[in-house]
């Protein structure tokens, strides 16, 4: 990762991002913005597609939704450099597969979320450090999502992913301090072994590893709710 910063010795603003030490950054021609540049890679754990969309994303405050700042697209290859004027605020690198990274049922691959970006006037930043990879999307045969199950007992089933040598699924009940768990399988099933509330939804995911233990596809919070006989 690459950062390029420019001394400004009447501004103290504070840059971390993925590790780095902060940077002081030169003021932009637009008045209370400052210009920030970096360079890095992306990966896909398989075969890569593309165009891939490199974007600065501001985070949500909790009051406006997250807003993307500027993207970069790119067409072959594996590296990108993005350079954008930001205000002071938090935001971050994401990395996806259409411009706007929606969420769309055929793409098979997920976007990726790289590391923070915190710009302010004075105080030091935590570092942080985040890979941006693509790791595939799996996809769910059973229960589907939001579906109702009639027994207290169900089996959650997804199709297998090729590379795979075991499974992590985690589940939890839909409501506050709910029961949860997390159960590690072999084969692309899991059959829970205990009941579950009877009127409930949970919401489960299941993470794909290969024989190195990395992560290499995912599925996150289907949900199913439980409506057995009484």
């Amino acid at each position: 990762m690459t950062f390029i910063a420019w001394y400004d010795r009447d501004l103290f603003l504070y840059l971390t991002m993925w590790g780095a030490e902060s940077q002081t950054l030169q003021r932009s021609s637009e008045e209370g913005r400052f210009i920030y540049k970096t360079s890095g890679k992306f990966r896909f754990t398989e075969a890569p597609i593309y165009p891939v969309y490199v974007s600065v994303v501001k985070n949500s405050d909790g009051y406006s939704r997250e807003e993307i700042v500027k993207s970069v697209r790119i067409d072959e290859g594996d590296e990108f450099t993005i350079e954008v004027d930001l205000a002071p605020g938090v935001y971050h690198i994401e990395s996806a597969l259409n411009p706007n990274n929606e969420r769309r049922p055929e793409e098979i691959y997920w976007g990726a979320i790289g590391g923070e970006i915190r710009l302010r006037n004075e105080g030091d930043a935590k570092d942080q450090k985040t890979e941006l990879v693509h790791r595939k999307k799996m996809r769910i045969v059973s229960p589907q999502p939001k579906s109702v199950v009639d027994t207290l007992r169900p089996t959650l089933v997804w199709e297998p992913v090729a590379d795979a040598v075991f499974y992590k699924v985690d589940w939890r009940c839909d409501i506050r301090h709910g029961p949860s768990g997390r159960a590690k399988v072999t084969v692309p099933e899991f059959t829970f072994a205990s009941d579950l509330e009877n009127g409930m939804t949970y919401k489960w995911s299941v993470e794909a590893y290969d024989k190195g233990g990395e992560e290499i596809a995912y599925y996150s919070q289907p949900s199913f709710s439980v409506s057995a006989p009484r």
